[in-house]
Parts: C-alpha cells; sequence; structure tokens
C-alpha cells in the first residue's frame, strides 16, 4: 500500500490539476485496504474522503455518493448498524431525488 501511493504521488507531481485523480486513488487505496482485510483503515481513507468532498462543496457529486456507499457497508460490516443506516438512507434520499424512485439502479436485490 505504501509503494503504491508513493508511486502515485509521483504521477501526481505531473499533473496541472490533480484533485480529481488524487480523490479517484484514495478510493483505490481504500479498496485496497478492504480487500486486504483492514477494514478499519478503509474506513478511515474513506471517511477522510467523504468529509473532504463536503468540505469542498461537492457533497453531492457522482464520488461522494460513491464514498458514502463504501462508509456505509464498512460501518455495517463492522457492526455499527446505526451509523451505517443514517448514512446509507442518506445517500439513497439522494439518489432517489436525482434518478426517480423507480430507477433500477435502487432495486435492492431480495436473496
Amino acid at each position: 500500500g505504501q509503494r503504491i501511493a508513493q508511486m502515485a504521488e509521483a504521477q501526481l507531481a505531473r499533473l496541472d490539476n490533480p484533485v480529481d485523480l488524487r480523490r479517484r486513488l484514495r478510493v483505490q487505496l481504500g479498496n485496497l485496504e478492504r480487500v486486504g482485510g483492514k477494514p478499519e483503515a478503509a474506513l478511515a481513507i474513506f471517511s477522510a474522503l467523504a468529509t473532504e468532498l463536503e468540505e469542498d462543496g461537492a457533497g453531492q457529486s457522482n464520488l461522494a455518493l460513491s464514498v458514502n456507499r463504501r462508509v456505509a457497508g464498512l460501518l455495517a460490516n463492522l457492526g455499527r448498524y446505526e451509523e451505517a443506516d443514517k448514512l446509507l438512507l442518506r445517500t439513497i434520499e439522494e439518489l432517489e431525488s436525482r434518478l426517480g424512485p423507480e430507477h433500477p439502479d435502487l432495486i435492492i436485490p431480495l436473496s
């Protein structure tokens, strides 16, 4: 993880406006931590990114909604169900307002 982050930072130094790419790389780093069996580390990465997006006025962006969904899933996996439920409901409400309540992306499988 550390080496990947260092390589990513070196690549970002060459870009004119690396903010969006840096955020997407942080999502990938969070995913690596999650699948690597480190849910607390993944939660820290995603939570910090969600806070940053909110502070930058991008709290309703597609990236923010995706990050919030990941945070909610990690919270649930860690047994923090009340926090997960609140965040997931807020995310679903935003998606419903954008897509409409009947949109196929909002269908929750029952199995």
